[in-house]
């Protein structure tokens, strides 16, 4: 019952994730979460995997937890996205607004997933196709919404 096994069942269902094999993992994150409820690790990669697997009312439920106690950003943008997909551009424009508002609140962001710079490009893209320049342009124009580029290696 020690807290940090519970981390440990969520550490061993992201490995099940990344192998692709969403409900062995799905298992992992339940067993952690039904030994201490409200368990945040992990939750925003579950969220990105449940995406990627094609499962986005599942991704919603695991992203709107992030949102919930973290705040819009960034689950915003990947909420934003999966509104998209599903074609509810008004329900992607309030997730979009919410995240936008929250990066300019923010002193410091950084950006160290792929998935997340990405969906930010699916929200300046959207943002460009509602006619809503300025939006895009400054999710486009942030330096701190990219990337940091590659290291070279010793």
């Amino acid at each position: 019952m020690d807290p940090g096994y519970c981390v440990g069942l969520r550490s061993v269902g992201l490995r099940f994730l990344e192998r692709g094999d969403i409900e062995m993992g799905l298992g992992f994150f339940a067993a952690g979460e039904k030994l201490l409820p409200g368990l945040e690790y992990g939750q925003l990669d579950l969220g990105i995997a449940l995406m990627k697997a094609g499962r986005a009312a599942d991704a919603l439920e695991a992203l709107e937890k992030v949102r919930t106690r973290n705040g819009a950003f960034p689950s915003g943008f990947l909420i934003g996205a999966i509104h998209l997909f599903r074609e509810d551009r008004a329900a992607a424009r309030l997730s979009f607004d919410a995240a936008l508002a929250k990066v300019e609140q923010l002193a410091t962001v950084q950006i160290v997933r792929e998935e997340i710079a990405q969906v930010i490009a699916t929200a300046a893209a959207y943002y460009r196709e509602e006619g809503l320049k300025s939006q895009a342009e400054l999710l486009e124009n942030d330096p701190r919404l990219r990337l940091p580029a590659p290291q070279p290696g010793p």
